[in-house]
């Protein structure tokens, strides 16, 4: 990557103006090994609807992007601006047959706004943004998983320099809008917090994993199966925190997820025996109209610093407009009449109770100053009621009396350390929760790990640091209530095969990733990449003999070689200010804190009010950041550069701190 970022700042008597620009060339190497030589996908989607591959054999990939960022910091309003775009080619070589043989290219834009106002007592924010991506590369979460924001999985929409890394290709043109809004109130014994999102997405690629539509867990594996889709998501939060006393703390969120997916058209199809009556195949569309309403509340009770425990409820309760099955009789291409299930929202049952999922559970925290360790424990159980069958499974039924689950144990094991230069994250958890595409339920058995470490090359401030990482989440999904449900359905069609996976599966995901900076002079610097990633996606673990899978696993291997370098200052070069703590590019120059649009370039936290352990309270900062890191190694080599020279000193006149400069000293007249 060869970028040229310019910064300008200009100072009125009521605003400050910060300008910064990026032009930034990437190019990267990578090679893709998989046992899949056909990617399973759901079939006979609309025919202007992007579709996914996977990538095999060696890969060339170059990338041109352009950004530019503007900061108005008013006395009132922080706003902030970013516009980019990109461009981006892939060159296939070496590819096995049946792959993707020709080169793909690919443009994509970006234009965000978001305007901030801080206040002691209240604060608000609010923006939008506009996304545009035609073909692409998806990406790579840290812990191994399908990266992505929203439950997409990272459609390449994104125009900052080497984000297109991952084995998965995208051919389409998407579309999204993004309007957010957040209010604060804060006082010293209580505070609330209101949110407001609205998302359309027009021709999204979403994933295959776990929760509502357009609210997955980024980072979790997912299939290898993606869904195009038109939806318009609507996501309303209202959290409240009441301080009782000074040990004691009440807490409520109420939070909403509205899916209204676009309807699918039906095709036609020629029909070679009677041309007046063309087949008509309707699309699959697994995705119906959904609310999933969740709420929690509970009780902390605070021992001391940043060590509490407590208790809480929760409750999840969702509706959905059930599936009904469809049967697509063709002739296709070779002549051969084909028979295909598909799934469709039904058209004469509106709004059915879905899920409801309750549960209870004990927690535990404390922060372990002497290793900088957050240790975070919670155990419990929880319950769900099923009204209609899981995606793949039934007809459209809707139970008159809710079918009652097992009671399952619930539990939570977290490790955090965030303390440069070895940042880790361990958890262990078991959960019940809403299925994928936010339908039924299923009881999740999930384990991540992500590590970080950095490596100078010499304790200069300024030396080589070289940046590790490694990143295994591993996955294991059963649906719930098993025992009144049936099997996986018998062999009618690979969409409802591959729906039906989604109640049962194992994932397996790893990455591992070493940077360096192989040049840094001034505003100019030159950094280099290299990531592998792993996936093992385990379809019917079970081994069920109805399910004809065409494939019942898929394993990928992916390894990145990319080349970047870069030139200049400001939010897009330097977000967090971290190569100068007076960067007047990179920082608000009233306050230091970082620009918003750095916030829009790391898509951040709006407002930061109640982000503290407790009303009142302000946020904990992290107790270290690089350039504080840098700063203690400049202070240790000054300190020790002190003790040389006094030592020095001491040693040729004899008296230990006395410095000998040469000179004779002025003595006093007797």
């Amino acid at each position: 990557m060869l970028t040229l970022s310019l910064g300008l700042s200009s100072r009125a008597a009521a605003q400050e103006s910060v300008f910064g620009y990026q032009l930034a060339l990437t190019q990267s190497a990578s090679t893709v090994v998989t046992d899949d030589q056909a990617l399973l996908g759901l079939q006979f989607q609309e025919v202007d609807q992007p579709t996914v591959s996977q990538l095999q054999g060696l890969q060339l990939n170059t990338g041109v992007n352009a950004n530019l960022t503007l900061d108005v910091l008013t006395r009132s309003l922080e706003h902030g601006f970013l516009i980019g775009a990109g461009f981006n080619q892939t060159v296939p070589t070496l590819t096995p047959e049946g792959a993707v043989q020709n080169a793909i290219s690919g443009l994509n834009g970006t234009a965000s706004y978001l305007a901030r106002l801080q206040r002691a007592r209240w604060g608000l924010a609010f923006g939008g943004s506009y996304t545009v991506a035609s073909n692409g590369r998806l990406r790579t979460a840290a812990d191994g998983g399908a990266a992505g924001q929203g439950g997409q999985a990272g459609f390449p929409a994104n125009t900052l320099p080497g984000s297109d890394f991952g084995p998965f290709v995208v051919n389409g043109i998407t579309h999204g809008v993004n309007a957010r809004t957040q209010l604060q109130l804060i006082r010293t014994r209580w505070d609330l917090d209101v949110e407001a999102n609205y998302a359309f997405t027009s021709n999204g690629i979403f994933t295959l994993a776990p929760g509502g539509l357009g609210g997955q867990a980024a980072g979790q594996t997912a299939l290898g199966t993606f869904l195009p889709l038109t939806t318009h998501n609507i996501s309303p939060r209202v959290g409240h925190r009441l301080r009782i006393g000074r040990d004691h703390l009440v807490f409520t969120n109420l939070s909403a997820g509205f899916v209204l997916p676009a309807r699918a058209t039906p095709q036609e199809l020629p029909n070679p025996d009677d041309p007046n009556t063309p087949f008509l195949i309707v699309p699959i569309q697994p995705v119906g109209p959904s609310i999933l309403n969740q709420a929690d509340a509970g009780y902390l009770y605070e021992i001391g610093d940043n060590h509490r425990i407590g208790v809480g409820i929760g409750a999840t309760f969702n509706l959905r407009r059930p599936l009904v099955q469809v049967n697509n009789v063709f002739i296709d291409t070779a002549g051969n009449e084909r028979n295909e299930l598909v799934f469709a929202p039904s058209e004469t049952v509106g709004y059915a109770a879905d899920t409801f999922i309750y549960s209870a559970q004990a927690t535990y925290f404390i922060l372990i100053r002497a290793l900088e360790l957050g240790v975070n424990l919670s155990a419990g159980i929880a319950q769900p009621r099923l009204w209609q069958f899981p995606i793949g499974q039934g007809n459209g039924e809707i139970f008159e009396t809710p079918a009652a689950a097992n009671i399952e144990p619930i539990f939570t094991l977290a490790l955090n350390r965030r303390f440069e230069p070895l940042d880790a994250t361990l958890s262990v958890t078991r959960n019940v929760a809403v299925g994928g595409l936010g339908a039924s339920a299923i009881v999740t058995e999930n384990a991540n790990l992500v590590l970080g470490y950095q490596i100078p090359f010499s304790r200069r401030p300024d030396a080589m640091t070289l940046n590790l990482a490694a990143g295994l989440t591993a996955a294991r999904i059963r649906g719930a209530g098993r025992e009144f449900l049936p099997d996986l359905p018998a062999a009618g069609g690979n969409a409802a095969l591959l729906l039906a996976a989604l109640t049962d599966n194992n994932n397996v995901g790893a990455v591992a990733s070493a940077g360096v900076t192989l040049l840094e002079s001034g505003p100019f610097r030159v950094d280099s990449t290299l990531m592998y990633s792993f996936a093992y996606n385990d379809l019917n673990p079970r081994g069920v003999e109805a399910v004809a899978l065409v494939q019942e696993s898929i394993t990928t291997h992916n390894v990145i070689l990319t080349l970047l370098g870069s030139f200049g200052r400001g939010a897009l070069q330097n977000p967090d200010g971290e190569r100068g703590e007076l960067d007047a590019f990179s920082r608000n120059p009233s306050t230091g804190s970082p620009l918003t649009s750095a916030r829009l370039r790391n898509a951040g936290m709006n407002l930061e009010g109640t982000s503290g352990s407790a009303p009142g309270r302000a946020p904990e900062e992290r107790r270290d950041s690089r350039e504080a890191y840098r700063r203690m190694l400049e202070t240790e080599q000054a300190e020790a550069a002190q003790a040389t020279r006094s030592a020095e000193a001491g040693a040729s006149t004899g008296i230990p701190g006395l410095v000998d400069t040469g000179e004779e000293l002025d003595r006093p007249e007797l």
